[in-house]
């Protein structure tokens, strides 16, 4: 995908969070910097790269983070690197988490958003326990469809494996 097209999809975007707009935003640095995008360019595109979600912080520090780089010159391509390094190891920290501490079977849960890492914690262990989820929505927009959709069919697997464990029993 070129530059303009990830910025358009991240424009466009009414359902994901700020995990899927940091990497997608990673991308969208890395080609322009694989296209020879000047330092003065970057820095335009991470002008517009703010204004997509004012105040989101994923954006906004992921934007600080380059143009200090670029300041100080450092090679751009190697920071992005270890920006994706940084959220590889926290995801994988988010798993570890997620697996010392589950969820105790019958409890109800809550989220504002859908997230990766609410998804995450879904596919790790909410499907078999939890009683009730409880989505809020958040603005912009579509989130909560999405969640919803993404739920129905993990509960749809739930009973799925609960009557396929009743039956072995």
């Amino acid at each position: 995908m070129s530059v303009d097209e990830i910025l358009r999809e991240l424009r466009e975007d009414r359902v994901h969070g700020a995990s899927w707009y940091f990497l997608r935003s990673i991308e969208m640095i890395k080609v322009a910097v694989e296209q020879g995008l000047s330092p003065s360019d970057i820095r335009a595109l991470l002008n517009e790269l703010r204004s997509v979600r004012p105040g989101m912080a994923s954006i906004s520090n992921l934007a600080d983070i380059i143009e200090h780089s670029l300041g100080v010159g450092l090679d751009l391509g190697g920071v992005i690197g270890r920006l994706r390094d940084w959220y590889d190891t926290a995801f994988k920290r988010l798993v570890t988490q997620l697996d010392r501490f589950p969820v105790m079977c019958g409890s109800k849960a809550i989220t504002i958003s859908y997230s990766s890492a609410v998804k995450t914690a879904l596919s790790r262990w909410g499907g078999k326990c939890l009683d009730a989820l409880y989505v809020m929505e958040s603005r912009p927009g579509n989130e909560v469809s999405q969640a919803i959709r993404i739920i129905r069919i993990m509960w749809v697997m739930l009973f799925q494996y609960r009557t396929l464990r009743l039956r072995i029993l």
